[in-house]
């Protein structure tokens, strides 16, 4: 399961725990870059052909296989690579994912609020995004890959099937952040699964990174927080719980933070979380 790539900034009132910690992420990005900038993108090295809109071919990195579904009001989406190069050179190192409505490169196109970069730190996984926000179906998944340099892959679309019921119309995004409308009740859930399941949801958050997760009732669960530049200093989100249209799966919308994080611009972890029982199995 990967969550998408927060950018990390240096202010002012920046502390120096969080500020060494983001300089240090930084050295290695471009020391990485520069590494890979002194090597060959070649058919040898892993590289392949790829066509871009003026028609050129370029050398970028392979594309995953990809297969997406509709939960409801996610979209689960699944790559997979038999192998990677292993030149950083022509090496994946983000994923770009994008679900859409409407026609490309037209005034329909609509991916709002449904789009991210993600990691790229194994050869299979599992990301869910958003429906586009006040998009309608029919929907379709967009995703590239990305090298280190910011070469680009293939793209790999997908036309994403809608349940028996029909799609449902995107997010309205709202000021307080209501759960999507209609709200779905949950099926086939039970508290012990809900609470495993979003465990499994959140084991990769990494900055902030999750301890563990609770679950009180069908309705409300709180998730443990820790910020890596004060790992013993623990935390607390709490998340209202519905359903999706697919049975045993579920959707959460982060309600308030329990405690104060260490520091005012603490990540406080993604404001939606989605997942599936039968995702544990």
């Amino acid at each position: 399961m990967l969550f998408p790539v927060v950018q990390h900034s240096i202010e002012v009132d920046t502390p120096a725990p969080v500020r060494r910690l983001i300089e240090r992420e930084q050295r290695a990005m471009l020391a990485r870059a520069k590494a890979a900038a002194k090597l060959p993108t070649t058919t040898a090295a892993g590289c392949v052909r790829v066509t871009d809109s003026p028609g050129s071919n370029t050398p970028g990195p392979p594309s995953p296989a990809v297969k997406a579904s509709v939960l409801g009001h996610h979209v689960e989406v699944l790559f997979d690579y038999r192998r990677l190069p292993s030149s950083d050179a022509c090496r994946p190192a983000f994923l770009e994912v994008a679900v859409y409505s409407g026609k490309k490169a037209s005034s329909t196109y609509n991916n709002a609020g449904a789009t991210g970069t993600y990691a790229l730190e194994m050869l299979r996984g599992r990301i869910v995004t958003d429906l586009p926000w006040r998009g309608h179906a029919p929907y379709h998944v967009l995703v590239r890959a990305t090298t280190i340099l910011g070469r680009r892959s293939n793209a790999t679309e997908v036309a994403l099937t809608c349940p028996r019921s029909g799609c449902l119309p995107g997010y309205e995004p709202t000021h307080s952040w209501s759960l999507p409308q209609p709200v779905l009740p949950l099926q086939g859930v039970d508290r012990v699964g809900l609470e495993a399941s979003l465990r499994y949801v959140v084991s990769r958050e990494r900055w902030p990174s999750a301890r563990t997760a609770s679950c009180s009732s069908l309705h409300a669960c709180v998730v443990t927080l820790a910020d890596p530049a004060y790992p013993r200093s623990p935390y607390h989100v709490r998340y209202q719980i519905a359903g999706e249209q697919i049975p045993g799966c579920w959707m959460a919308m982060q309600r308030d933070a329990l405690d104060r994080p260490p520091y005012k611009d603490a990540g406080q972890g993604p404001l939606e979380l989605a997942g599936c029982l039968s995702w544990l199995r």
